[in-house]
């Protein structure tokens, strides 16, 4: 009877330890399902990147909060002094006093960021995942197709004196919609800047160096640079569409090397969303080497620059002035939104100079 007992006993532990090993197991995987179908999920309901791209030459997408990869230092810090002091105030709160306190001093002294520092790029730019949806083309922002620390070249194999980052487009997993043939990579700033000088050393897109082959046939070393997709699009931008659609752009598609996009937009209430553009003519293919790209955003004029040569300076009433974001992108234009190729952009450095008060009440006083 002793032995049954016991035999008994034995019997209904298994079965526990099998019930609560199955519930760990269910729960682990629901647990993992909801988390990999909220963010698409998210994408796909809120429209990111779709509702606001149907303005503008952007693609525009939006940082999801569960996909920042990087928290910066200062926040850090502010936190663990803040429990460090025993004042016990709410994590979040103390983040975001960090962040206002960051904001405010970038307004006063700007900052430069060099692209080959993964921690440099992380703490300016979050780096997205997602669907891009721009005036109905369509593409998957990944983050594998964003490459911090590489070396860079120009058309000829000559080596840049540094590193960057470099966003690629191909068609390397676009699982991100039925619609999408073609992966890219994309950085959304997580400053918000209100008028200064805005500089950019970038190289437009062009072939993946990966795939470009050394032609020793004079002897000269030079190398042949593989066929870039011809679909391929490198914005530069500054947006904001919170209130109203404010946005300072410079485009370039990999059909058109010698034309560069100049446009702005202040808003539906205004002027109806139109877009303010003018296409110029180079002396030369944006495309074969790093170029110095200009914005300078004031209260009462936007400048466009390159290589230090003005290019346009919009005579119009009203310019942007809502508070905005940087945008570093790489995109197809084409509609629907094919796969043709492969294309690259290397950005070597970005930095902001912020607009002194004297110099600006001289401009006001100007007019």
């Amino acid at each position: 009877m002793a032995k049954e007992h016991v035999l008994l006993w034995k019997k209904r532990l298994h079965i526990a330890m099998c019930l609560c090993v199955g519930m760990m197991l269910y729960t682990g995987q629901s647990s993992g399902q909801a988390n990999s179908e909220g963010v698409g999920q998210t994408s796909s309901q809120q429209g990111l990147g779709q509702t606001n791209s149907q303005q503008g030459e952007l693609g525009h997408v939006h940082p999801n909060p569960q996909e920042v990869s990087h928290t910066p230092k200062a926040e850090h810090e502010a936190v663990h002094q803040s429990t460090k002091s025993g004042e016990h105030k709410d994590p979040q709160e103390v983040r975001k006093e960090a962040k206002a306190e960051e904001r405010a001093a970038i307004d006063q002294a700007g900052f430069r960021v060099d692209f080959g520092d993964k921690d440099q790029v992380t703490k300016h730019f979050f780096i997205d995942e997602r669907t891009l949806f721009t005036y109905k083309s369509v593409s998957c922002v990944r983050r594998d197709h964003v490459r911090i620390g590489v070396p860079m070249e120009d058309s000829k194999g000559k080596a840049a004196p540094q590193r960057g980052t470099l966003l690629v487009m191909d068609n390397q997993s676009p699982d991100c919609s039925d619609r999408a043939q073609i992966s890219t990579g994309h950085l959304h700033g997580r400053d918000v800047f209100h008028y200064g000088k805005f500089s950019f050393k970038i190289r437009l897109a062009h072939a993946l160096t990966s795939e470009s082959q050394r032609d020793d046939k004079h002897g000269d070393g030079h190398r042949k640079e593989a066929a870039v997709a011809p679909n391929a699009m490198s914005c530069l931008a500054l947006y904001t569409n919170q209130t109203e659609h404010n946005e300072i752009a410079a485009c370039f598609r990999s059909s058109e090397p010698r034309f560069i996009s100049l446009s702005f937009f202040v808003g539906k209430e205004l002027d109806g969303d139109k877009i303010h553009l003018k296409r110029e003519t180079m002396k030369h293919d944006l495309s074969d080497a790093f170029h110095d790209f200009t914005i300078y955003w004031a209260k009462h004029e936007v400048v466009f620059s390159i290589d230090g040569e003005e290019i346009w300076r919009p005579d119009y009433g009203v310019l942007p002035w809502e508070p905005m974001t940087l945008r570093l992108i790489l995109r197809p234009f084409n509609i629907p939104s094919t796969y043709q190729g492969k294309a690259q952009m290397a950005i070597g450095s970005v930095e902001f100079t912020p607009v002194p008060e004297e110099e600006e009440r001289k401009k006001t006083h100007a007019k």
